[in-house]
């Protein structure tokens, strides 16, 4: 049974270690992703690995604007994102990219 059939998932850092394994047992249960990760060729193999029809942009969550264009292409190319995950995050300050993101003026983030 595909318990994700049909959800998007937005997932940061999921080209490496435990974000890779969330990536993998997402596709396996039906979602569809959306990654964003700042090792392109990590990514790249990881996306393969996966097959369509997901997808992601290389980016640094600790940089608003790139989370708000993985966000944006993420809606562009399945129309919605239903979920968010997190497997990346800055430790030397506060990672508030994820939650002030407002593409076109709205929250995204449920």
């Amino acid at each position: 049974m595909n318990s994700l059939a049909d959800k998007i998932i937005f997932l940061t850092g999921g080209a490496s270690g435990i974000g890779q394994a969330c990536a993998t047992a997402y596709a396996r249960a039906g979602a569809s992703l959306f990654v964003i990760d700042s090792h392109a060729g990590n990514l790249q193999e990881t996306l393969d690995c996966l097959g369509p029809p997901h997808a992601g942009m290389v980016g640094n969550v600790s940089r608003e604007a790139d989370v708000q264009q993985a966000i944006e292409m993420g809606l562009q190319l399945f129309g919605r994102l239903d979920a968010s995950t997190t497997t990346r995050v800055s430790l030397t300050r506060p990672n508030r990219s994820m939650r002030q993101a407002k593409p076109n003026g709205k929250h995204y983030c449920r």
